[in-house]
């Protein structure tokens, strides 16, 4: 099993009482998907353009501000792309993602994450995490960089992790739109066992390396008011 990815920082774990529990699911405003570009033409865009698309405001990552760190929508959509089921997952950030750049803070890698509760009787322990202490994210998407312009996206299945095996890690999609200012992923819907409802949170985070480990910073999230999907 491919060992090194990405690991999702989750420091709104410490605001919880209750770390095996998601927090309350809030309804965020409402808007636009931000317009693709006209030459973008990944068949992924397509399916990307019909989600709901949820604003989180400019200028509060912290203690960064790097406009390429700042979350300004993000959303959910399940649909077919290429005939299959599949779920899209894009955002927004606020400045252009460069193709190169030096990952701040002293961090080695800088990375986009979607955390994912389909399950919330179920909190796995384990990694990518380096304490089993229960987190509610049963699968968790990631891209991450270290300062080039190659984002290597995975999906970790943490589920496994209830029964003693090890989480399951696979590569999946990740396209970055023309704009640089738009990303998504995408993931076949039978990888998440094609749930009909999940609780969702989307971070932008700076990781240290080698996972898994649990020196990390998140600069901009919203764990705190996770959002639901349904279908």
């Amino acid at each position: 099993m491919k060992r090194i990815v990405p690991v999702l920082v989750l420091m709104a774990l410490a605001a919880c009482s209750d770390s095996s529990q998601s927090p309350q699911a809030t309804t965020s405003p409402e808007t636009p998907m931000p317009s693709v570009s006209s030459s973008a033409t990944e068949p992924a865009w397509d399916l990307a353009a019909q989600a709901t698309m949820l604003r989180d405001p400019a200028g509060d990552p912290y203690p960064d501000p790097a406009g390429y760190l700042d979350s300004r929508a993000y959303g959910v959509v399940r649909g077919k792309l290429d005939g299959s089921t599949t779920f899209a997952f894009p955002f927004a950030v606020n400045e252009p993602i460069p193709t190169s750049f030096q990952v701040p803070l002293g961090f080695d890698a800088s990375q986009y994450s979607y955390c994912l509760d389909t399950d919330k009787t179920k909190s796995p322990g384990g990694y990518p995490f380096a304490t089993d202490e229960p987190v509610w994210c049963d699968y968790i998407l990631v891209a991450q960089s270290t300062g080039d312009a190659t984002w290597k996206a995975s999906l970790i299945d943490r589920l496994p992790l209830l029964h003693g095996r090890d989480a399951k890690v696979v590569d999946i999609p990740f396209f970055i739109d023309d704009t640089r200012k738009q990303a998504v992923f995408t993931v076949p819907a039978s990888l998440l066992g094609d749930p009909t409802a999940f609780e969702w949170a989307m971070s932008v985070s700076l990781v240290h390396l080698p996972f898994p480990n649990d020196d990390f910073i998140d600069l901009d999230e919203n764990y705190s008011r996770m959002n639901s999907f349904e279908r």
